[in-house]
């Protein structure tokens, strides 16, 4: 399946754990890290890295990690760990917090119902 990923590390190197959990983005180490499905998820501590691994899916952003925007278009698109809605436990990740000083998140909140479903149809077709 396909990830967003840079030389094989997801997030950007993020802690997914601290964002769905704490909901602030910290950088995780490279010497704390776990190899799930073809992609390398580093982790702030060991503690956060035995909760990845004893439920990966709770953590794993939508739509591989890529932009839940741009997915919605059918495009994919690298995201910013730093930029993230938490909705029913899934983590959608976003361009950028602020791109040309609009915050990109604002597009998904006028419509995340519709933009949700428009974005998993074209992940079906995106993911191979």
């Amino acid at each position: 399946m396909k990830k967003n990923t840079i030389n094989g590390l997801a997030a950007r190197g993020y802690d997914l754990v601290t964002i769905l959990e704490n909901r602030k983005p910290k950088k995780g180490n490279k010497n704390i890290s776990h190899q799930f499905d073809g992609a390398i998820y580093q982790f702030k501590s060991d503690a956060n890295k035995k909760r990845f691994i004893k439920n990966p899916e709770k953590y794993l952003p939508q739509y591989g990690g890529f932009c839940a925007i741009a997915m919605s278009e059918g495009v994919l698109v690298d995201a910013n760990p730093k930029s993230f809605i938490i909705k029913e436990n899934k983590l959608f990740l976003f361009f950028s917090k602020y791109f040309m000083l609009i915050d990109t998140r604002r597009q998904w909140r006028v419509n995340p119902i519709e933009l949700e479903k428009l974005a998993d149809a074209n992940w079906e077709l995106l993911k191979k």
